[in-house]
C-alpha cells in the first residue's frame, strides 16, 4: 500500500539546502544499515530544535537515507575523569574559571534508520551492465521508498528533511485526508487517507490511558465535518461508557434523546 503513494519526483528529491543538524560520526560500532550517530551543530538554532523524535536526512549517493532521533546525549572531556573531578573539589576557584570548559561540551545524537529514497540521478547515471550486476538493491526504478540497505557515510551533513518528502515518506494525504493532529517535532499536520484506512477495518490499539477513545472520537469529528463530495461514510457508536456523549453535546450541557433498549 505505501508503495502506491510514497512516489519520488525531481520535486521531493532533495533534503532542504540549508538547515544543516550535524555531521555523521564513528561511535559504538555505527554507522551501519540500522543506526548512526552524529555531532550536532553549535549553530543550528542553539541546537533547541533538534530534539528526540525529529526526522532527518543523509544524503547518500545511491539515495537519502531518512531517519528519526531515538537519543541525544550531552558529552565533556573535562569531566571524564572521576579522579579529577574528585581533586577539583580542593581548588578554591571553580573549574570552569580556570579551563575552558563550556568550549569543550557537545552534544552527540543517535538515529534509528527507518528507509531509504533511492536518487532518481544516482540510478540514472548507473548503466544498464551495473544495474543487472552489483547495482545497490534499494535502487527503485519507480521512485519507491525501500529499506536502506547501505549505512550513512561518516562525514556526511545530516540535515531537516523537506516536508513535501517527509509527508510522502510518512504516507500523509495533506489534501484529503483526516486531519488527526500534528508532528509534535515538525510543522506537518497528520491527515490519514481515508480510503487506505478504512479498506476493510483498523483498529486503535495503545496501553491505558494512551488516548484510544479520543482518538477515535478526534477521528469521529472530522468525519462527520467532511463534505459528502470527499466521501462521508456513515457512522454508528455503540458507546457503553459514554464516552462519545460530548460529541452530540460539544459545550457540555446534558440534553435528553430518545433512546430504546434492545435486548440481545
Amino acid at each position: 500500500m505505501m508503495d502506491d503513494f510514497l512516489k519520488l519526483d525531481d520535486k521531493h528529491s532533495k533534503i532542504t539546502p540549508d538547515g544543516v543538524l550535524g555531521t555523521v560520526i564513528m561511535y559504538a560500532n555505527t554507522p551501519d544499515i540500522h543506526s548512526f550517530h552524529f555531532v550536532m551543530s553549535a549553530g543550528y538554532g542553539s541546537m533547541q530544535d533538534v530534539t528526540v523524535g525529529k526526522y532527518i536526512g543523509v544524503q547518500e549517493l545511491p539515495g537519502i537515507i531518512i531517519g528519526y532521533i531515538t537519543n541525544i546525549f550531552k558529552v565533556n572531556e573535562y569531566y571524564l575523569n572521576a579522579h579529577s573531578m574528585k581533586e577539583s573539589k580542593s581548588i578554591t576557584s571553580p573549574l570552569k574559571s580556570i579551563f575552558p570548559v563550556d568550549q569543550w561540551e557537545y552534544q552527540i545524537a543517535e538515529v534509528e534508520v527507518l528507509g531509504c529514497f533511492p536518487s532518481p540521478s544516482a540510478s540514472a547515471n548507473i548503466d544498464a551492465s551495473r544495474m543487472q550486476d552489483d547495482a545497490p538493491s534499494n535502487v527503485d526504478s519507480s521512485g519507491n521508498f525501500t529499506r536502506a540497505r547501505f549505512p550513512a557515510s561518516p562525514g556526511n551533513l545530516v540535515r531537516d528533511i523537506d516536508p513535501a518528502m517527509l509527508e510522502k515518506f510518512l504516507g500523509f494525504d495533506l489534501q484529503h485526508g483526516l486531519e488527526i493532529g500534528a508532528l509534535v517535532t515538525e510543522r506537518l499536520p497528520v491527515k490519514i487517507n481515508l480510503g487506505r484506512m478504512m479498506q476493510k477495518h483498523f483498529a486503535i490499539l495503545a496501553m491505558s490511558g494512551a488516548g484510544k477513545s479520543y482518538l477515535a472520537s478526534v477521528i469521529l469529528e472530522e468525519l462527520m465535518k467532511r463534505g459528502k463530495n470527499k466521501g462521508r461514510p456513515a457512522v454508528i457508536i455503540v458507546d457503553t461508557h459514554g464516552e462519545y456523549s460530548r460529541l452530540l453535546c460539544p459545550t457540555g450541557t446534558r440534553r435528553k434523546l430518545k433512546h430504546t433498549i434492545i435486548e440481545i
